[in-house]
């Protein structure tokens, strides 16, 4: 029985009792009457426990409820806390069925405005795809630089891009469009009414301005025909099902699939949202609802396939009236950024108190463009990369190199990584319609002065020039060039009496040069003509056209020149109408009176080249001195020109050449040619180059040839100075350099490592074999210190070094995604035990994250060296096949041993390893002993035997993260060996390898040439430079680098980061004495160390 009940049943009882009576006749008489609260008297009278007349809230006379009073008042009490608590609980459910509605009808817009939608209504939605099948509906479309104020109150089509949307509530949103260089603001409001003659047709049109929607056939017929139906799903309509189509329903107000949601204000976002149910009314209210739109339908109803699809699948609100305008507007909202849509509209003067919009293009700002019609007909399907918005300049090399956390949100590299969406922006939309112009003007000029537009082969027999920096190629089993230049190709179209002639074209150099000046693919603006007596006569045809190029840009781009501006902030170029022209002794002279001294302390020589920061501050000294942003250096020496650049008469030390500068930078080198064929060839012998190897070039020469005078111009260099983009990759649509073409070939999908169910932290070797490179492989050595991150399993080696420097060699062995927070703990780690970390040899990305995230600096000096073992059979070198076979014919035999080596095997090949090491000479670097037989699991084993049976070599290969493929750990050639031995176990090994389907072997990380900055290194990088070159001396590293070479290895750059001034005399000791052998007291320091910090335990 419940306690109302049992409390009714209680207070009958007690009042018809003849003992509560008698009990009561002897009350005081002072006693109150018993007076229940309202509410509970309310509520008993309709609990139906029994009594045949209401209570009252006054007792009887005879006082027959005191006896029950206190009982009854606790009991009242405790049941009002119970329906107060009650009543919270249903305003929380209440409040979290809001919630979930909003959310439902979030998700439902989203997908209504997602990639795999198929809404399409009769003003917004996505279009079909298009098929070139519909030549008769083509529109007409306004450009948006066509647009102007004096078009207001016209009708318009555009086609652009959403750059982004804002939502001023459900009634209203503002659109700014992006095409190329241009933005135009546009609104969306529920007052931007349709024509009369276009909603007088529309099935829905009564429903939104308050009337009855329009019935009928010819209604779904005409609702048919706006949502693009196909005449195969077309069904010819009845007046029943038509009535049954728009779903009337009258059967106590309720909607089919309705939902009611309260608490709404007047400026709840969602207060006018099409998916409530804002338009019931009182019982027997019609309400029109298509059944598509619902979740059930009468019988006979007729649904599209594409509005099916379109039907949101997110909680059990009702569907939307997607005719409406609140529909459009909330779809529009949530439309991605960068959907390429189709907008018709109406023109108007903007609302808002400045009648201007800032946002829109100069030019564009004093109109808006009301919407009426939206279609998506370029669906964005990923989220892209990045807003333009977040991208800020960087406008020097200075600024960039101390730029730290300060720096921009999205790199350089980003961008180029995202080159086809980063050239959306209206900035690179100005840049390449300015290069457009540089080569319009460049090619006007020259016609206009006779010459003749070329285009000459890119693929050359032998180096164009004599250089080394050329891409080979191999061209059906022979070797081939990418040409370094036209340079010998426009000299013979001179001499084959073309006259004067110029081309437009890519370059190819094979520079290692990540520097902001350097591609390795490029174009070039080149000419060259006859000359009659001077080669001036050629100076001043490339000074002429410059300028043209120049004037011409000022006066035709004008509009995108502003807009660069808005990134790349620059004053425009002071050109002087008479150039500017020095003599190179001239400009060295500058440099002396100013007391330059260039790197190293010394004063430029008479007869050097100039190198990048010498050209700069003689190009400060000029424009100081003559207010000049351009100008010409005539006469350089002949020493640092190509070997056919024609010397002065009258001094062989300076040659009849010259170099122009825009910014204090050189765009062009130019001059007069050798001509005389004796002279040329004499000139390429003392050169080094031999005459034959250019045949055709010097062949030409032969037949008699005119004197002539050429230059080339670097267009991205060009274009770089004139706009000071500080970064000539802006200049270039698709920038080649060193680090383009990243490996794409996906590594096999493994099981990688994973904690143990009580947090067991996953053995380094397996760690190593999942994520690790070669110099990963050295942390099982008892030199290194392994510290764990206990939430993810990684795991980074380090050694530790006098002056708690701790040096790391070797990228992080975890997962890309966890790299962040892994170097985030461990340096936590560093900070805690008051570490000096120095990191060496790890990726372009854990590079580019030190020296990003934490002002860290960086260069490279290594190369991990990687080889192709399926190109084994085919190593070029003569040397190394010769070796081979010597050692096969003294009988050298190579075993492959696969996992644990016996132990009889160990004890001999451990004696030779002991006679090798013992036989070494000079300084030993090694970052890890000699421990072959630690990890056999993730190690297979190549030894090699001589005709008796004697060991005479030994090679490991070590597992690396599938990406890597394996290493080869140690390569051992014992004294007494065969020549050839070690060659041949290589081969064996690549074989082997090959065979079972690795796609890479690496020697491991090898001595670069040399050292090149890569972020953040100061005046600091000579010093550390020349600490380089004679650690290179002292442990003879190139030897081990020449020898890999020979087996056709391509080098993927390495980096040593360091904090700032992490790195002086102390921290290149500390790197030294990680690559040295062992030192007992260091051992000791080392042992402590591991116990103090209580490294956790592997599997």
């Amino acid at each position: 029985m419940g306690l109302v009940a049992k409390l009714k049943d209680k207070l009958h009882h007690s009042s018809s009792s003849p003992a509560s009576e008698a009990e009561d006749a002897h009350a005081p008489s002072h006693s109150k009457p018993t007076t229940l609260p309202e509410k509970v008297v309310d509520k008993l009278n309709h609990t139906g426990s029994g009594f045949s007349t209401p209570l009252s809230t006054e007792s009887s006379s005879d006082g027959g409820l005191a006896g029950a009073r206190g009982e009854s008042k606790h009991a009242l009490k405790m049941e009002r806390k119970r329906e107060e608590k009650e009543e919270r609980r249903r305003d929380v459910e209440r409040k979290e069925e809001r919630e979930k509605g909003k959310r439902g009808r979030e998700d439902s817009w989203a997908e209504l405005a997602g990639p795999e939608s198929d809404l399409l209504t009769e003003d917004y939605g996505f279009l079909p795809l298009m098929q070139s099948s519909n030549e008769d509906q083509k529109r007409e479309f306004t450009d948006l630089d066509d647009i102007t104020e004096d078009m207001v109150g016209q009708e318009i089509t555009v086609r652009a891009r959403i750059d982004h949307v804002r939502a001023q509530g459900a009634k209203l949103a503002f659109v700014v469009l992006r095409y190329q260089i241009y933005q135009l603001s546009c609104v969306l409001s529920a007052k931007n009414a349709r024509h009369k003659d276009e909603s007088k047709h529309d099935g829905h049109a009564g429903h939104s301005n308050g009337g009855a929607p329009e019935r009928g056939v010819e209604g779904i017929q005409r609702q048919m025909q706006a949502t693009n139906i196909s005449s195969e799903e077309k069904s010819t309509p009845t007046q029943e099902s038509a009535d049954a189509h728009y779903g009337y329903l009258a059967h106590g107000g309720d909607m089919v699939g309705s939902s009611y949601h309260h608490g709404t204000t007047g400026n709840d976002f969602f207060a006018e949202d099409p998916f409530t149910n804002n338009t019931g009314g009182a019982n027997g209210t019609i309400v029109a609802v298509p059944p598509e739109h619902a979740t059930q339908a009468g019988p006979g109803s007729q649904t599209s396939h594409n509005q099916a699809h379109a039907q949101p699948t997110h909680g059990t609100q009702s569907q939307p009236d997607l005719s409406s305008r609140a529909s459009f507007i909330k779809w529009v909202q949530h439309l991605s950024r960068e959907s390429l849509v189709i907008v018709t509209g109406t023109l108007q003067r903007p609302a808002n108190a400045q009648g201007k919009i800032l946002e829109a293009s100069e030019g564009l700002q004093g109109v808006e463009l009301a919407i009426s019609k939206m279609f998506v007909v370029g669906r964005v399907t990923e989220t892209p990369p990045f807003k333009f918005t977040d991208i800020r300049s960087v406008e020097e090399e200075k600024e960039r190199a101390e730029e730290k956390d300060a720096g921009p949100k999205v790199t350089v590299r980003n961008e180029m990584n995202n080159r086809v969406f980063d050239l959306r922006s209206p900035v690179n939309q100005a840049i390449f319609r300015i290069r457009a112009s540089v080569c319009h003007l460049f090619r006007d000029y020259l016609d206009r002065h006779h010459f003749t537009e070329i285009q000459t082969a890119k693929l050359q027999g032998s180096a164009t020039e004599g250089g080394a920096s050329v891409f080979k190629v191999e061209y059906f089993g022979r070797p081939a060039f990418l040409a370094q230049s036209p340079q010998l190709a426009k000299q013979m179209a001179v001499i084959a009496d073309m006259g004067r002639v110029y081309e437009i074209g890519s370059i190819f150099r094979a520079e290692n040069s990540n520097t902001m000046r350097h591609l390795t693919e490029f174009y070039g603006m080149d000419l060259e003509m006859p000359i009659d007596a001077d080669y001036h006569e050629c100076m001043h045809i490339i000074d002429g056209v410059l300028k043209h190029v120049f004037k011409g840009v000022q006066e035709r781009n004008r509009r995108e020149l502003d807009v660069i501006k808005t990134r790349f902030p620059y004053e425009d170029l002071v050109i002087p109408d008479e150039t500017v022209v020095l003599k190179y002794p001239e400009g060295v002279q500058l440099l002396r009176e100013s007391g330059y001294k260039k790197d190293d302390g010394s004063e430029v020589a008479d007869d050097e080249d100039f190198d990048t920061p010498t050209e700069k501050y003689l190009g400060k000294l000029v424009k100081e001195k003559y207010n000049t942003d351009y100008y010409i250096l005539d006469k350089f020496p002949t020493e640092v020109r190509p070997f056919y650049t024609m010397p002065d008469p009258e001094d062989g030390k300076w040659s009849n050449s010259f170099d122009i500068f825009v910014r204090g930078q050189e765009i062009l080198s130019g001059g007069q040619r050798i001509h005389d064929s004796q002279m040329l060839e004499k000139k390429m012998r003392a050169s080094g180059l031999e005459p034959s190897l250019l045949g055709e070039y010097t062949q030409a020469f032969k037949y008699g040839a005119p004197p002539h005078a050429g230059g080339g111009i670097g267009l991205e260099r060009l274009v770089m100075l004139m706009l000071s983009l500080g970064n000539i990759r802006h200049a270039s649509m698709f920038p080649r350099d060193p680090k383009s073409f990243p490996d794409s070939d996906k590594p096999p999908e493994v099981a990688r490592p994973k904690l143990g169910r009580n947090g067991t932290l996953p053995a380094l070797e397996d760690m190593i074999a999942s994520y690790g490179d070669s110099t990963n492989t050295s942390w099982i050595d008892p030199r290194y210190t392994v510290w764990r991150h206990d939430k993810t399993g990684a795991a980074i080696g380090y050694q530790l070094q006098e002056h708690r420097y701790i040096v790391i060699w070797g990228q992080p062995l975890c997962s890309k995604e966890d790299l962040p927070r892994v170097i985030q703990a461990f340096l936590q780690h560093c900070d805690r035990e008051r570490l000096r970390p120095i990191w060496c040899c790890v990726d372009q990305g854990t590079e580019e994250h030190l020296t990003k995230r934490y002002g860290w600096r960086g260069l490279s000096c290594i190369a991990e060296a990687r080889v192709d073992p399926s190109k084994a059979e085919g190593v070029d070198d003569s040397n190394v096949k010769k070796k081979i076979q010597q050692a096969k014919n003294a009988g050298v035999q190579i075993v492959a041993v696969d996992g644990e080596m016996p132990d009889q095997m160990k004890t001999e090949i451990e004696k030779h390893i002991k006679e090798w090491g013992e036989n070494r000479k000079g300084t030993q670097m090694h970052i890890t002993d000699v421990r072959p037989w630690d990890d056999p699991k993730h190690r297979k084993y190549f030894y090699a035997k001589s005709k008796d049976d004697t060991i005479v070599g030994l090679l490991v290969l070590a597992q690396l993260a599938p990406e890597h493929g394996q290493q080869i750990k140690w390569s051992l050639q014992f004294p007494g060996a065969p020549g050839g031995t070690s060659e041949y176990m290589l081969s064996e090994a690549m074989k082997t390898a090959a065979e079972a389907g690795t796609g890479k072997l690496t020697f491991g990380a090898s001595a670069a040439n040399e050292i090149i900055p890569a972020a953040n290194v100061g005046s600091s990088f000579k010093i550390l430079s020349h600490a380089y070159e004679s650690i290179v001396r002292t442990g003879n590293l190139n030897n081990k680098t020449d020898f890999r070479r020979k087996f056709g290895v391509e080098e993927d750059p390495l980096y040593v980061v360091y904090p700032p001034h992490g790195l002086g005399a102390r921290g290149i000791q500390a790197i030294m004495a990680s690559i040295k052998d062992e030192n007992d007291k260091l051992e000791k320091k080392r042992d402590e160390h591991k116990k103090k910090i209580k490294l956790p335990n592997h599997k």
